[in-house]
């Protein structure tokens, strides 16, 4: 990319810092001379703008889409540079901010508009940056606008709001993150057509969408310009079930089911109560298909040994519960990106869960490591992320340590050296909201950059991946107590593998 000539342009060692996520090398050579960022690449060619390439593309075009990973710092080290403009359109008619939507990168998108760019400049077919991402179902992008404070009902060429974009292209998870902004206009109409964004989702039959849209308070009673609401568009294009879905609705005069959160709690004994026998083999099922054969230096190299689960007990704290429930609610309003591959997941254990996870907000069960003398006060009062790492170290930093295996739980268990549990280990079978989590593969965390990660709104907690990297196991640390409610305590008893 570029000419590299030396005379009043940008040294190639920029654009190759760019590339290697080099930060400091950008801000080093733009100190020798800082009006270099605005001097164009190849400014021997009259066809080439001041302070950008023969596509047309700025160094801050080129940090977007080069900038390896999810890092952000060479964007950040160009656009604070003297004479950048952040605005500026590449060839093809697309600004950095358009680009980094293109290319999926919301931590760009959320730098770009901090900085000042433009959020309402259009492509040449009418398209703002948020109704690219819209379009692109580009959801983690979109929750990177809202929490900028970007207005959601503004318009493209047609006349079309992105929630209306997005549903009538079934982009689900758009739509689900879109109904949460502020003023979204569920029930805007478009320009030319009239139509809602549920006569978008309704007219091509997409039936979750619509379901989701009628649950947000989208009017079913609404006429478009050809006085046709969202159930005569189903119908007329064939689909049935959207259709039989939305006549439903139009009995019950548009007010859809509005999801409340459920205690669960309700008339329970509070504390720990011994659970059936059904619960307890049904938790040895889970630790046994989670076990490994993997031994850390956190057992001291020491052989794992297999588990008897002796006793289960259930916790009922409503307070705890309803303040796990209130932080769950909070993180559903923000984007997340579905795990599939957390190892709790087994059948013999999700199918017995009187209340099912919630997917959306990456809800698992999760194990703790502690002793018996200690789950009666962590049940009764919560987690004390104060007090993390006072048994084995804080690899990433403060937070409760859970783990997907009950291997390496153990290693953070103790058993007590007397009363009725002496020689008896306990972990707690946790509900986790994972939310979206910051994937960390260092050998060596950056803890101070982990927390930096975890101040922005898009990180609710970190996996630790050590399995990928040490053929381990891998941690999930959550640092804000609210997104771990200790759903039952295990007692068990070591026995030899």
């Amino acid at each position: 990319m570029g000419c590299g000539s030396s005379n009043g342009t940008i040294a190639p060692d920029v654009y190759k810092a760019v590339e290697a996520g080099d930060d400091v090398t950008i801000r080093n050579e733009m100190r020798k001379n800082p009006q270099q960022a605005s001097v164009g690449l190849c400014p021997q060619s009259s066809e080439v703008a001041k302070g950008q390439d023969e596509n047309g593309e700025t160094l801050v075009h080129h940090a977007v889409l080069k900038e390896p990973g999810d890092a952000n710092k060479c964007l950040e080290a160009v656009i604070g540079l003297p004479g950048v403009d952040i605005n500026s359109k590449s060839r093809s008619g697309l600004t950095p901010l358009q680009l980094a939507v293109m290319q999926g990168k919301q931590g760009a998108v959320r730098v770009l508009v901090a900085a000042g760019a433009k959020r309402d400049t259009q492509t040449a077919d009418g398209q703002t940056a948020l109704h690219i991402a819209a379009a692109r179902n580009q959801a983690a992008c979109i929750q990177a606008f809202l929490d900028c404070g970007t207005p959601v009902n503004t318009v493209d060429k047609l006349g079309k709001t992105p929630l209306q974009t997005a549903a009538g292209m079934g982009h689900l998870q758009s739509v689900q993150v879109l109904i949460t902004g502020k003023n979204n206009g569920i029930n805007d109409e478009g320009y030319l057509s009239k139509n809602t964004a549920l006569h978008e989702a309704a007219a091509t039959g997409h039936e979750a969408v619509v379901d989701m849209l009628l649950k947000a308070g989208a009017d079913v009673q609404a006429v478009n310009s050809s006085g046709q609401m969202p159930g005569d568009l189903a119908a007329e294009a064939g689909h049935v079930k959207v259709a039989q879905l939305l006549k439903t609705s139009h009995k019950e005069a548009g007010n859809g089911e509005v999801l409340q959160p459920v205690s669960g709690l309700t008339d329970a004994t509070e504390g720990l109560q011994e659970a059936d026998e059904a619960v307890r083999v049904r938790v040895q099922a889970l630790m046994d298909a989670t076990w490994k054969d993997a031994t850390t230096r956190d057992r001291d190299f020491s052989r794992v040994h297999q588990f008897e689960v002796i006793q289960v007990l259930r916790n009922s704290n409503d307070d705890l519960w309803k303040e796990y429930i209130a932080r769950r609610e909070d993180i559903s309003l923000h984007y997340v990106k579905e795990l599939e591959d957390v190892k709790t997941v087994i059948p013999s254990w999700e199918s017995g869960l009187e209340q099912p996870r919630m997917a959306t907000v990456n809800e698992f069960f999760l194990f703790h490591g502690t002793k018996p003398t200690a789950v009666s006060n962590i049940c009764k009062t919560g987690f004390n992320v104060d007090l993390s790492g006072s048994n084995k170290g804080t690899l990433y930093g403060p937070g409760i340590y859970c783990a997907e295996s009950s291997a390496k739980a153990d290693e953070y268990a103790q058993d007590d050296k007397d009363g009725i549990y002496r020689g008896l280990y306990a972990m707690l079978l946790c509900r986790v909201a994972l939310g979206n989590p910051a994937i960390n593969e260092e050998v060596t965390p950056d803890v101070e950059e982990i927390a930096r990660l975890l101040e922005a709104d898009d990180k609710h907690s970190v996996i630790g991946d050590r399995e990928k990297i040490r053929g381990t196991y891998r941690e999930f640390i959550l640092r804000d107590a609210r997104q771990v409610y200790p759903a039952y305590a295990v007692v068990y008893r070591r026995k030899a593998a």
